[in-house]
């Protein structure tokens, strides 16, 4: 994801500045065959952005970058019954659109499914086919990533839920079943952790 803004505010000891796109003339084909020597000289051949795969920041090769091949089929290929996949279908185009909102105006934005089975049912591959048939990208964390205090919980996803609002980006917390257990008179700390996903998630809808 290439996103100079961002990856300042992420690290800010290594700010990008980048200027409005040059404005072509209406006959030019070529983008380079319009700038100046002196544009030339000033044009880097990295760009800042974030990997996600990797999960960091770092800097990509411009003429490495290429759009992205997203799987039209993924979603034809999950292994549901066909009145889910319709409802899942139904759901994620209408999200985002005008009509998609709950009586509280705003309230209805978001979209949170909870998927639950064993190994190799399909989770992930659900995820993955609706990133692909919406055409967004996918940020993958794993519950193990996010800490295991409150107060690191909180930021790390507060963090996340940031960047995936601010790309369009479809979120994927692996394993966040630890988030989602009973809370227990005996376990404080797990008190803590789920009253603040269930806190987080409730205040990015």
């Amino acid at each position: 994801m290439v996103d100079a803004k961002a990856f300042g505010a992420a690290k800010s000891g290594n700010q990008v500045l980048i200027t409005e796109s040059k404005v072509l003339p209406p006959d030019c084909k070529d983008e380079r065959a319009a700038l100046t020597d002196h544009e030339f000289m000033t044009c880097d051949f990295v760009i800042p952005g974030f990997a996600l795969s990797e999960k960091r920041w770092c800097w990509f090769f411009i003429d490495l970058i290429k759009p992205i091949e997203f799987n039209a089929d993924a979603f034809q290929s999950l292994l549901l019954p066909q009145k889910h996949k319709q409802l899942l279908h139904a759901l994620v185009d209408s999200h985002g659109t005008e009509e998609f909102d709950d009586l509280i105006r705003n309230k209805g934005r978001g979209m949170i499914f909870v998927l639950y089975g064993i190994p190799g049912v399909g989770k992930t591959f659900t995820v993955e086919s609706i990133a692909d048939h919406t055409k967004r990208p996918l940020y993958t964390l794993n519950s193990g990533e996010l800490g295991i205090t409150p107060e690191s919980v909180e930021t790390n996803l507060t963090a996340a839920l940031a960047l995936a609002a601010k790309w369009g980006a479809v979120l994927l917390i692996d394993e966040a079943d630890v988030f989602l257990e009973q809370r227990s008179i005996h376990d404080l700390t797990r008190n803590c952790l789920v009253s603040c996903e269930l806190t987080r998630k409730t205040k990015h809808n």
